[in-house]
């Protein structure tokens, strides 16, 4: 990762890690989007690295572990 960020990158590449590790633990039923990661960004310069962030947490399974969407398949009555 060094060799992507800078070290003044550091520092808000952390803070956009851990807003998107608040968002899971807040309610971990429920999935964290992207569109949510980005969020965590709040300047559009730093959405790639929202999304890198968001790629890395979900692929070591520290996000959206579990999380199952169902499709309602039962017909109405």
């Amino acid at each position: 990762m060094r060799a992507h960020i800078t070290k003044s990158q550091i520092t808000i590449y952390l803070n956009i890690r851990n807003a998107i590790l608040r968002l899971w633990h807040r309610n971990p039923l429920v999935g964290v989007t992207r569109q949510e990661a980005a969020g965590c960004a709040r300047d559009p310069r730093y959405f790639d690295l929202s999304q890198f962030a968001y790629d890395w947490l979900l692929r070591n399974g520290y996000i959206n572990f579990g999380c199952v969407d169902v499709p309602n398949t039962a017909s109405s009555i």
